[in-house]
């Protein structure tokens, strides 16, 4: 098999089995010799390598959390859904906003807690 398509490689297959009994009967070493030589005359160090240009990325989600993002949060939360599990209603959030300060330094204390280590 000197031709490396697959159409031709299982033309021969098909060609080798019973079509009465719809048995292949094909040796290992052919399926086997197939697959390794398949790939064996490509030379890899010959294709050219793509130069990337030099290009540094900056992150939003890096950034420190402002206030002014926590208020717009606070804003679009729904009210009338249930708490989670730390049993803090959405209403009770939105109607203590003079807590903002405090809800900042606890949201920046533990993302420094956990994340930031």
């Amino acid at each position: 098999m000197q031709n490396k398509s697959s159409k031709d490689y299982w033309n021969y297959i098909n060609s080798l089995c019973d079509k009465k009994k719809k048995n292949v009967t094909v040796d290992s070493n052919i399926f086997l010799n197939f697959f390794k030589d398949l790939n064996s005359n490509i030379d890899v160090d010959d294709e050219p390598k793509p130069e990337f240009p030099n290009v540094t990325v900056t992150n939003d989600l890096d950034n420190a959390i402002t206030e002014v993002e926590i208020r717009k949060a606070i804003r679009k939360i729904k009210t009338g859904k249930s708490s989670g599990l730390d049993n803090i209603t959405n209403e009770y959030i939105k109607s203590s906003c003079e807590l903002l300060n405090f809800y900042f330094v606890l949201f920046m204390y533990f993302l420094q807690l956990f994340f930031y280590k």
